[in-house]
């Protein structure tokens, strides 16, 4: 008689994740719990970090770990054991653009990643490139011996970040969104446009994916410009036929509004009128001088499709997660230039959904 063995239990993701907390002394530090609203923070520290905790809510996390003001380390759960959803949910904290690490855990399954190092493509591993920086633990009472170079002594110290594993962290969200906006940027004159005009073009972009991230586009203002043309709403109707790096790319307007020249100098020309008219100012030249395959190179760019996307990481940039200081920071540097200033004169406000 053949006897069979119950299967091997797996110890609970909020375990082990407890198991790093306290066992590498976080829980001694400052480790505060994500939420939306003041509530188990004093109103210092939420007067202090509240839009990180809030923020980390937001993509799910369960905890941030702070040094001084910054956020280092986030702690989340994904019990979903698929790649995909790793892929997705390690893309989302990526974006938050500052924590340095992050402390994952899954059922059985407690792992450390670098956040500085590249988002997941579609079809990569999250082990692959560097990512993974411990082996994986897989109980509770492992956790002090197997991950001891990663305790809370070790980070605050500065000690941790000597090791040559995160000399460059050029990888990491800010970073590399400033500089694939210079790649696009570089792309477009290369096409013979003007340099204001490529600023112009790239500032509005920010500014447009911003907005339809975060909810304040919506499909029906899109559908709205494009009942003036026929055509026009048929592009935004029709399935997108080309593919996406990632599917949810496919729910956007924007791209589909960029195939056609007349459809995207309307929605600048809407814009303009709806928010700041000094932001989204078009001139007849600049009308004039951008042709379609500006606009096709600049689609291109955004969702994957040409060659010079390979190396860039728009595919996986989620304006409804990064940053709001960021992107303010970028779209001033582009209005700026556009307008030929050499440093900043004022501020610009952009539209928050919480």
């Amino acid at each position: 008689m053949v006897t069979l063995s119950a299967p091997e239990q797996l110890v609970p993701s909020e375990a082990l994740l407890e198991a790093a907390a306290t066992g590498l002394g976080f829980s001694q530090g400052e480790l505060l719990v994500a939420e939306a609203q003041l509530g188990n923070t004093t109103p210092d520290q939420w007067l202090e970090k509240g839009d990180w905790l809030a923020l980390a809510k937001y993509v799910g996390a369960e905890r941030v770990f702070f040094v001084d003001q910054n956020p280092v380390v986030v702690f989340a759960r994904l019990d979903d054991q698929s790649d995909n959803a790793l892929r997705v949910f390690y893309n989302r904290i990526w974006c938050m653009a500052r924590p340095q690490l992050l402390f994952l855990a899954r059922p059985g399954e407690l792992a450390i990643y670098d956040l500085g190092k590249a988002p997941i493509r579609p079809g990569e591993r999250a082990d692959d490139r560097g990512r993974l920086l411990s082996q994986k633990v897989k109980i509770a009472t492992e956790v002090q011996a197997k991950l001891s170079e990663f305790r809370r002594e070790e980070i605050e110290s500065g000690r941790l970040w000597e090791d040559s594993r995160f000399a460059r962290g050029a990888d990491r969200a800010d970073r590399a969104l400033i500089r694939d906006l210079r790649v696009v940027h570089e792309a477009l004159p290369a096409r013979r446009l003007k340099a204001k005009y490529a600023h112009a073009l790239i500032g509005r972009s920010i500014f447009v994916r911003y907005l339809e991230d975060r909810k304040v586009l919506v499909p029906e203002y899109f559908k709205k410009v494009a009942a003036q043309r026929k055509t026009w709403t048929k592009l935004l109707t029709d399935s997108e036929q080309r593919p996406f790096a990632q599917s949810d790319l496919a729910s956007l307007c924007y791209p589909r509004v960029l195939e056609d020249k007349d459809f995207t100098y309307a929605l600048f020309d809407q814009l303009a009128k709806d928010f700041n008219g000094d932001i989204f100012p078009v001139d007849e030249e600049e009308r004039q001088k951008v042709e379609p395959e500006h606009l096709a190179l600049l689609r291109g760019l955004l969702l994957g499709e040409t060659a010079e996307q390979q190396q860039l990481f728009f595919f996986a940039y989620r304006f409804d997660v990064i940053p709001i200081e960021l992107i303010s920071s970028i779209y001033e540097e582009f209005y700026n230039e556009e307008k030929g200033k050499t440093r900043t004169t004022g501020h610009i406000t952009l539209p928050v959904p919480w």
